[in-house]
């Protein structure tokens, strides 16, 4: 995937490294679990051809199909003896053991937002079913995995030019707070906000967006390698919309406020723009 960094990489570590202070364990997995680690960053033959990044597309359990949802993607990255990804609301990861035709992730964890309920329900089911696969096999370009009574059909994600940074509509996906290198105090979590959470950069120098609680506009520039944002200024949302109400929405937006007030340093990957402030990071997605 070709990337344009505007100022600096944003370090994927440092979303996964969080994951063991906000996620959950739910156990050993139902099936494989005593499979031995291989390096799956060898040749790419045999499992090794899972590397890469992976997009649901349909499955089946013993309850019933598994049927994606528009806007929520549920996703697998393997890569370096990991599988993480995005589960339609929060993101997860965790050890991916391989040997044979059979395969494991025998410790998920995951951060811990709340969707709406069709979103949740799809991300217990699919975490359910990774827990309990135990085989993996290519259909085409397909990746299938299987187990007992289950089965995740995915495709590969494809490479995508990067979106430019003018011009754009940006939704808000990932809060990444504390540094922005590996310190344990950094965190993250999936985003709130309904209507979702917007930036937009327009080329007359002008910003608009919303925290998921109020909304924004402002000025901003480019110098030196970084983006400086001034002149922001907040309007509430209409009073018959409460999202101001809920705790996890104002730490929210205190943390958007926080970071973008000021300099940050971007970088564009794909579809994916992200941040970086003093004290955190947030990452956007193209608005689908």
């Amino acid at each position: 995937m070709m990337t344009r960094r505007f100022v600096f990489p944003v370090l994927l570590a440092a979303v996964l490294s969080a994951m063991a202070g906000c996620g959950q364990d739910p156990g050993p997995a139902a099936t494989g679990a005593d499979f031995p680690a291989i390096d799956v960053a060898a040749p790419r033959t045999g499992l090794a051809a899972l590397e890469g990044e992976w997009q649901l597309v349909g499955g089946s359990t013993a309850d019933g199909p598994v049927d994606v949802l528009d806007h929520y993607p549920v996703t697998l990255t393997v890569t370096d003896g990991e599988a993480t990804g995005k589960a339609a609301c929060n993101l997860y990861g965790g050890p991916f053991h391989a040997v044979g035709d059979g395969i494991s992730f025998p410790s998920p964890e995951w951060t811990e937002m709340g969707c709406e309920q069709p979103v949740m329900n799809l991300e217990k089911t699919y975490l359910a079913a990774l827990s309990a696969v135990g085989r993996a096999r290519h259909d085409g370009d397909a990746l299938v995995l299987t187990g007992t009574d289950v089965e995740l059909r995915f495709e590969p994600v494809p490479e995508l030019a990067d979106a430019p940074l003018v011009g754009t509509d940006w939704v808000l996906d990932t809060v990444v707070t504390g540094g922005t290198g590996s310190s344990a105090s950094e965190s993250a979590s999936s985003t709130r906000g309904d209507p979702a959470v917007t930036l937009s950069f327009a080329g007359d120098g002008t910003l608009t967006g919303s925290t998921g609680c109020r909304w924004f506009t402002g000025t901003w520039r480019e110098e030196a390698g970084r983006v400086e944002v001034a002149d922001l200024e907040l309007a509430e949302l209409e009073p018959e919309e409460p999202r101001c109400d809920h705790d996890a929405t104002r730490r929210q937006d205190d943390r958007v406020w926080s970071i973008l007030d000021g300099g940050v340093e971007v970088e564009i990957d794909g579809d994916r723009l992200r941040l970086s402030g003093a004290d955190g990071g947030l990452v956007y997605r193209t608005e689908h």
